[in-house]
């Protein structure tokens, strides 16, 4: 009699599945990984321009609120290191602006800045490191709405939030004007995505608000109509030809070159265009611009091979 063979039960192992992590969790860990890369800042005191800006400018300095208000109109009417002319109470350097940074935004929030941390650094510090990620944010949230990629936006905007490029704006207090141009340019781009794809004029006009107050922060906010048409030529309407995608880019970044109109006049009326015209040379002030096009670029590139 042959022995019948005796076969082991077969075992299902199941498939492991990978682990999904909630959206929410994702920016918080971006965030926190923001924090805690720039965290040892809050050790450091005033610095370089910061004992001149902050510590010996009068119009910064206020001691109470309504004090700080009275001085708004000198805000909006010179440029951002007229201070220095006050205390040199040279009247040749009255007639003319000193230099070429028209800021009253940047100056305003220095003004607050005062009243809420006065001469204490550790206040300066960590409101310059909440501002980087309020920016690193809306990196986020750009990415992910141009590529539809949680993954890819996570990357991108921890590469972002941890480059070395952003040392110098978050480290240093008065550096803190390319994270504060920051919060305004890059929420008025994503809102007009959104507009874009949803078609609600409120978001245009948000976005154009915010391009405003960009404006009145640092100069190269200027440059943002460039984006919004290289958004329309090559990002959004791929399927459509290239003269139905042109009218868009030409349109759309008008309305923004309108709202820079009321930066120029603004900046005409306090004598800066005649003497310092807006150049923009290869320099540490167009380092945001060019950050942020590269950033805008490889969105681009991806987005397409996700196609």
């Amino acid at each position: 009699m042959s022995k019948k063979k005796r076969t082991s039960p077969k075992t299902f192992e199941r498939p492991v599945e990978p682990i999904k992590i909630q959206r929410g969790w994702i920016i918080g860990l971006i965030l926190g990984v923001t924090f805690l890369t720039f965290a040892n800042t809050l050790n450091n005191g005033f610095a370089y321009d910061d004992q001149t800006f902050i510590l010996q400018n009068q119009i910064v300095q206020s001691s109470s609120l309504k004090e700080a208000v009275s001085k708004l109109p000198v805000v909006l009417t010179t440029e951002l290191w007229f201070y220095r002319v006050m205390q040199d109470k040279d009247p040749n350097k009255d007639n003319a602006p000193t230099t070429p940074y028209y800021r009253p935004t940047f100056s305003i929030f220095h003004m607050i800045c005062w009243q809420l941390f006065q001469a204490n650094p550790l206040g300066w510090h960590l409101l310059n490191i909440l501002v980087h990620m309020l920016a690193v944010y809306f990196v986020f949230l750009i990415v992910e709405r141009l590529s539809k990629d949680l993954k890819l936006a996570t990357i991108t905007s921890v590469l972002f939030a941890i480059h070395p490029l952003r040392t110098e704006s978050v480290a240093w207090i008065c550096g803190v004007s390319d994270p504060f141009l920051a919060i305004f340019m890059l929420p008025s781009f994503y809102l007009y995505v959104r507009y874009r794809d949803e078609g609600r004029t409120s978001l245009l006009v948000g976005a154009l608000g915010l391009f405003l107050f960009a404006a009145f922060t640092k100069e190269p906010a200027v440059a943002l109509p460039l984006f919004i048409g290289a958004y329309e030529l090559f990002i959004v309407n791929q399927d459509k030809p290239f003269r139905d995608r042109l009218k868009p880019a030409i349109t759309y970044p008008l309305y923004f070159l309108l709202v820079s109109a009321i930066y120029f006049v603004a900046r005409n009326s306090v004598s800066f265009w005649f003497h310092y015209p807006i150049v923009l040379t290869p320099s540490r002030e167009i380092s945001f611009p060019f950050l942020f096009s590269c950033l805008v670029t490889g969105v681009m590139v991806v987005s397409h091979q996700h196609l």
